[in-house]
C-alpha cells in the first residue's frame, strides 16, 4: 500500500507538520454574479485572491449569452488559467476547472479574477472560485 506525502507526514512518530493549506485547512470560497445586456467582448472583475491563495476548483455558470459567445475564466497574467474557452452561446453552461495548470495554483501576490468573453453576451454568468491561503 502506498501513501501520500501529507497523510503520510500525519502518520509518522511523532508527527511531522503538514503545512495547513494543504491538510486540515478551511477551504474559502468567493461568489459573485454579473448580469450581461449586451455586453460586448471584454473582462468582467469578479473576485480578489489574496497573496498566498492556493485554488482548488473555479465553477462557471453561464445561462444562454447568445449567439457565437465564449468565457473564460483567469487572471490578468493568464486569461484563461483556469477555465479554457467555453461556449456559451447555447442552453445553460457549467464548467468547472479544466486547465491543469489552475489546479492547485498559489497566488505571490493579491489578484483580481476574470472572466473574459467574445461576442455580445446577454445574459448572466455565476461563478465561485474555492480556495485555501498559505
Amino acid at each position: 500500500m502506498a501513501n501520500g506525502v501529507n497523510y503520510q507526514l500525519s502518520q509518522n512518530t511523532p508527527k511531522d507538520m503538514v503545512d495547513v493549506s494543504n491538510w486540515g485547512g478551511s477551504l474559502r470560497v468567493q461568489y459573485d454574479t454579473y448580469v450581461a445586456s449586451s455586453f460586448a467582448a471584454g473582462t468582467i472583475s469578479v473576485a480578489t485572491l489574496p497573496a498566498g491563495a492556493i485554488v482548488y476548483n473555479v465553477i462557471l455558470h453561464a445561462s444562454d449569452m447568445g449567439t457565437s459567445t465564449t468565457a473564460k475564466v483567469g487572471d490578468a497574467t493568464d486569461d484563461d488559467r483556469f477555465i479554457t474557452s467555453t461556449a456559451t452561446d447555447s442552453a445553460a453552461t457549467i464548467t468547472s476547472l479544466n486547465a491543469a495548470a489552475g489546479f492547485g495554483y498559489e497566488y505571490s501576490a493579491t489578484t483580481d479574477i476574470i472572466i473574459t468573453t467574445t461576442g455580445t453576451s446577454t445574459g448572466t454568468f455565476k461563478i465561485a472560485i474555492f480556495y485555501v491561503v498559505a
